[in-house]
């Protein structure tokens, strides 16, 4: 009896194994993702979520050179952020400082954005002239109807920066910070623009894109808090999604100085995406 009971589980675990095998094998994962196969980006189109669009058209991000974009025209980027008081939260993959009751908004070719949730990804996401950055930052902000609209910042080593340092305590076991959004940002908000997807899943589409071309500086020391627990959750991968196809897609530019109405020269927070700085 003993023996044919320990034969019995003995199949039993050899077949399940060989079905989650299977099921591996033919990147049919469930709902959990991450960077780390077999979950890792290249099967997010397979993963069993809600509007999964991670195998569709238009995803981000992207990579391009200077030499790629045109000019932008009338669009406008009106940057309205101020102090916040930001509650982190661990997703799958990040932790997002966000604030549900925020009043910083962003306007944007007409359109009101609330701010949401700003988080980090390393290194950088989207690769510009062939570089990578040490760290992306999106602030993602949404109108009441859902259309969303991700402000992205590059980060580089540089001078420490005062700035974001409430957030490395927060990093370190302090309290919920209060931070200036607007001082996270570069002092120019000249930017490339494109429409994409959200860089995790279900990889939405009809993100409007905003890069800063200005990067913004971290000391080694900044960067490397942000980085210790982005790899401590991801098993030490790096939490950027590979380079999507950019399928002919137009990437809007800063256009030079002369192109900016006379009196709005100096006013980088509303004509931002016309600037040539």
């Amino acid at each position: 009896m003993n023996k044919t009971k320990t034969t019995s589980i003995g199949f039993t675990a050899a077949f399940l194994i060989g079905v989650v095998g299977a099921a591996s094998a033919t990147g049919t994962p469930d709902d959990d993702y991450g960077y780390a196969c077999e979950n890792c980006p290249s099967n997010w189109e397979n993963l069993h979520i809600d509007g999964n669009n991670c195998g569709g058209p238009r995803q981000s991000p992207i990579a391009f050179s200077f030499g790629d974009t045109r000019g932008q025209g009338r669009s406008r980027l009106k940057v309205d952020f101020g102090h916040e008081l930001v509650s982190p939260e661990e997703t799958t993959t990040n932790i997002e400082w966000g604030n549900d009751n925020s009043h910083n908004t962003v306007r944007f070719n007409g359109k009101d954005y609330a701010f949401q949730q700003f988080h980090f990804h390393t290194t950088a996401e989207h690769v510009v002239n062939g570089e990578r950055s040490n760290l992306e930052m999106h602030f993602v902000n949404k109108t009441p109807d859902g259309a969303t609209l991700v402000l992205a910042v590059f980060i580089e080593t540089g001078d420490k920066n005062e700035a974001f340092q409430p957030i490395i305590e927060n990093l370190k076991g302090a309290k919920d910070p209060v931070v200036d959004l607007r001082a996270l940002l570069p002092e120019k908000l000249a930017a490339f623009g494109y429409t994409g997807s959200t860089t995790t899943p279900p990889c939405s589409a009809d993100v409007d894109w905003r890069l800063f071309k200005m990067p913004v500086e971290l000391s080694a020391e900044q960067i490397a808090v942000v980085e210790h627990d982005i790899l401590e959750i991801n098993h030490q991968f790096d939490n950027n999604r590979p380079i999507q196809n950019r399928e002919g897609r137009a990437i809007t530019g800063p256009r030079h100085r002369h192109g900016i109405p006379k009196h709005a020269r100096g006013h980088d927070d509303e004509y931002g995406d016309d600037h040539d700085d």
